[in-house]
């Protein structure tokens, strides 16, 4: 049986070289442009952080 969860239609996997960079990344004005619309047409919202 397949799960409601394990199908996606977008996914954003990304790699920053520090917490810094993470954080400009997060702040940064065209992504909050782009954060605002997501959250607009998103049904539902999973984030996985992890360090290496």
């Amino acid at each position: 049986m397949e799960s409601e969860y394990s199908n996606f239609d977008a996914v954003l996997h990304s790699y920053f070289d520090s917490f810094e960079t993470l954080d400009k990344y997060q702040n940064h004005p065209t992504h909050n442009v782009v954060a605002e619309w997501i959250g607009k047409i998103r049904d539902l919202r999973y984030c996985v952080d992890y360090e290496f």
